[in-house]
């Protein structure tokens, strides 16, 4: 898998310097009702917000997300609502994502 050399946004890289990263609250909803009503626009504020990576299709309908500091990709359909099954994995992903981030510091 081709790595970027991409920065972590100025959130990231001003919680690194400070503390350890914190999940975001909407991550935290995600986790404490995996079956509530997200969209696939919840998960792009997330990635956003984590310094992750959400490609949208280049045809068909289903979105990648991607992390640095993980293996592979998440692939998660744009249907709305989002089904408990795809948050919960995006959780797994975010929560490897973070403690990666928490261990580089």
């Amino acid at each position: 898998m081709k790595q970027k050399n991409a920065e972590n946004p100025p959130e990231v890289r001003g919680q690194l310097a400070n503390e350890q990263f914190k999940l975001p609250k909407k991550l935290e909803q995600m986790q404490a009702n995996p079956n509530g009503n997200y969209t696939i626009s919840d998960v792009g504020n997330i990635c956003k917000k984590l310094g992750m990576e959400l490609k949208s299709p280049k045809r068909g309908s289903h979105y990648k997300v991607f992390s640095e500091l993980t293996l592979g990709p998440l692939t998660i359909p744009a249907k709305r609502p989002l089904k408990a099954v795809y948050i919960k994995e995006f959780i797994k992903l975010c929560s490897a994502h973070i403690s990666k981030l928490n261990e580089g510091q």
